[in-house]
């Protein structure tokens, strides 16, 4: 069966195998020679690294609960977030899911009854910020809420992401993906694939694009030498990394460094995920937005990893 036709096939199945469909867009992937694709597949099969910007579609939306006991009367209420310090608020103002779609999918299946799903806070942090909500009462454990329909609605989005593409690809050159030729070319050009990827897997957002520009992304990455922190350093800082967050990227790479690890360590994690925390609390800038995802994509390059985009 022609691979195209199998992936619009299973995506529009009633019973649809979606790691299945993934895989074959992995296939898919590797044929037209697409890293973007094939790096977006693989994240969602495998689960998405700290390092990795999340797609906006994998940030669900949750309700803070507490339960309450007093010294008459014991419930649950509902925990606003100015009940915690303003540096906390992003980590309880929604949920990121970064697992498995197939996790995704095993926690549809088995919390549909109940059609909410929990991920608690810690009990410290519970006893310490949450009972100041209520006078005389203290808060002996604390969640974030997230209903089953967010979950739905993650699935439904990868789908219809794939679906999107492969209808593209296909209107395009219905042959593609499938090595016709000895050298296994296909008539659509890199660039034409990266415009239906970015249109339909990425809901035409610049999330994985420097500063809204392929080619300002390009010209920072690849001044960037694997191993000369040097360079990685001053390109982070020729994008608008602030000096402070880039003598405390030096210092974590340092500590890492020190410590005998090898690749992307703890510490160097710890500062991306910083990083990517003080960037949310200005969501509204996109051009911040960008900047995670170059951070990202130059550690990468300069730890020889894998692409991130």
């Amino acid at each position: 069966m022609n691979l195209l036709k199998e992936i619009i096939d299973e995506a529009t199945a009633k019973q649809g195998d979606l790691t299945r469909l993934l895989r074959l867009c992995l296939v898919l992937a590797s044929r037209l020679k697409h890293e973007p694709l094939k790096n977006w597949v693989r994240h969602e099969l495998e689960g998405y690294p700290v390092e990795v910007p999340l797609p906006p579609y994998r940030i669900l939306r949750g309700y803070n609960k507490g339960n309450f006991k007093g010294m008459t009367w014991q419930g649950v209420l509902e925990i606003p977030l100015t009940v915690l310090p303003e540096s906390l608020r992003p980590h309880y103002a929604d949920s990121p899911f970064r697992g498995s779609i197939a996790e995704c999918v095993d926690l549809v299946s088995r919390d549909m009854k109940e059609a909410t799903l929990r991920r608690p806070w810690p009990v410290g942090l519970a006893i310490k910020y949450a009972s100041k909500l209520v006078n005389n009462a203290q808060c002996i454990s604390a969640w974030i809420e997230i209903s089953s329909s967010e979950m739905v609605a993650l699935v439904d989005q990868v789908k219809t992401r794939v679906i999107s593409f492969a209808l593209e690809i296909e209107e395009a050159d219905p042959t593609a993906g499938e090595n016709l030729a000895p050298s296994g070319d296909t008539r659509l050009r890199e660039d034409q694939v990266t415009q239906i990827f970015n249109t339909t897997i990425n809901s035409g957002t610049v999330q994985n694009l420097a500063l809204g520009s392929h080619g300002a992304h390009q010209s920072v990455i690849n001044g960037i030498q694997a191993g000369d922190v040097s360079t990685l350093l001053k390109a982070l800082g020729d994008v608008g990394v602030s000096a402070d967050q880039i003598r405390s990227l030096d210092m974590a790479l340092k500590e890492d460094q020190s410590s005998g690890e090898m690749g992307l360590g703890a510490r160097a994690k710890e500062w991306l995920a910083d990083f990517a925390l003080k960037a949310g609390e200005k969501v509204a800038d996109k051009g911040i937005d960008s900047m995670v995802s170059l951070a990202a994509q130059a550690l990468s390059v300069y730890f020889a990893l894998p692409s991130a985009t």
